[in-house]
């Protein structure tokens, strides 16, 4: 019992340095530079749906999520803003300091991982809420996935008033929408947290810009898959690019990863991530 007890006092103090963070993070001019600019891509994207909607009386139900990221230039936006987002993990700000003296480098720098991943989800809902949000007027809530989605899908002429955003015919007969909305949750979810851990041991381990650049990288490699990438290296080019999978229409069996597949890459990758960060933080004595 003592030692759940000491367990469970650890988990408070990461949680504390996590809330510092947050409080931390909603004061700081980019990260409401981030959110406008989700905004801005968010009514870019939707105003297409909003207007026909208008015009034709059909109203939309909330299922645009797992299609919002389905344009290619959507995965660069995504990407490097997620990057700006984590540029300076672990986050250092004026409590830091007492933090670690009260909790030690090792709770401390876990809070800080702790953190990338709460934030991640935060980020991922945000999206969907702004997807909900840009077309709330016109919303009607039921469990198929409605008219006006399955026409522009299916329907090039109505299709033709979309700017900055395309349904997929595939991702409406292979999925319910809700288990579509779900999955779109827990791969942006996922993939911001890997890239975020990704940032955080790399400036640990190395320093300056090196996670940003990799990051980068990966970010880029979403896009050359769409043009370049699947041409050349066929589709198993897409189980090194990560960030393509926010996009769960690209996956349609033969060499594409599977469901499984992307999940263990992901929680893998963030699990190693945390772990040699965190040692290396630790040893480092940063």
């Amino acid at each position: 019992m003592r030692k759940i007890g000491k367990f469970l006092v650890k988990c408070k103090w990461m949680q504390k340095c996590a809330n510092v963070n947050f409080l931390n993070w909603c004061t700081m001019p980019k990260t409401w530079i981030v959110i406008g600019v989700m905004s801005v891509f968010s009514l870019w994207n939707l105003s297409g749906v909003f207007e026909y909607s208008v015009e034709s009386g059909i109203r939309c139900t909330p299922f645009i999520y797992p299609h919002f990221f389905s344009m290619p230039v959507m995965c660069l936006v995504y990407g490097f803003l997620t990057i700006a987002l984590f540029s300076d993990a672990p986050f250092h700000n004026a409590f830091s300091d007492f933090l670690k003296i009260r909790t030690g480098n090792r709770i401390w720098i876990i809070g800080q991982c702790l953190f990338v991943v709460e934030v991640s989800l935060v980020y991922s809902l945000a999206y969907f809420l702004l997807s909900v949000i840009m077309i709330l007027p016109r919303i009607i809530v039921i469990k198929q996935w409605g008219t006006l989605i399955e026409l522009f899908a299916f329907d090039s002429e109505a299709a033709s008033h979309l700017t900055g955003i395309c349904f997929t015919g595939s991702i409406i007969k292979e999925y319910t929408p809700i288990k579509a909305t779900l999955l779109t949750i827990a791969f942006v979810w996922l993939v911001s947290c890997f890239l975020g851990m990704l940032i955080l041991m790399c400036r640990i381990v190395f320093g300056g810009h090196v996670g940003s650049a990799v990051s980068g990288v990966f970010v880029f490699l979403a896009y050359f898959c769409v043009f370049i990438g699947n041409l050349v290296f066929g589709s198993s080019i897409y189980k090194i690019s990560p960030v393509s999978w926010i996009n769960i229409d690209v996956f349609r069996g033969g060499d594409y990863p599977d469901l499984m597949y992307r999940f263990s890459f992901l929680i893998t990758g963030i699990i190693i991530s945390i772990i040699v960060g965190s040692l290396i933080y630790e040893k480092k004595g940063l």
